[in-house]
């Protein structure tokens, strides 16, 4: 069944990791649960999607990937002393930077 969100009525993270949003529907109002891996593929999407939209202002070049315990650090510079950072497990890093690219292959 295809459902198309209008509006975000919340948006909330439970005790579990999960990513809890409740929106609502031409007809009825849902909430939809991510668990955490659901999360990590939906991510790059996201960042793909609009208003987003990394690729329009960064190319896989610009970002800057660190390897910490709880995953990938990247980090997309904007000017002196100002980046967004963002913590992703390691196979969305490839899917992200292959957006990125604009081709389906990750750079390493």
């Amino acid at each position: 069944m295809k459902m198309r969100a209008a509006e975000i009525g919340s948006a909330a993270i439970d005790a579990e990791g999960s990513l809890r949003i409740g929106f609502r529907s031409a007809t009825d109002n849902h909430t939809l649960e991510l668990a955490r891996k659901a999360q990590e593929q939906l991510l790059p999407a996201l960042l793909a999607s609009e208003p987003a939209n990394l690729k329009k202002f960064f190319t896989a070049t610009d970002a800057h990937a660190s390897l910490l315990p709880e995953g990938v650090l990247l980090t997309f510079p904007i000017r002196q002393g100002i980046a967004i950072r963002i913590l992703i497990p390691e196979s969305a890093r490839q899917q992200l930077l292959a957006q990125l690219n604009g081709s389906g292959m990750a750079t390493p």
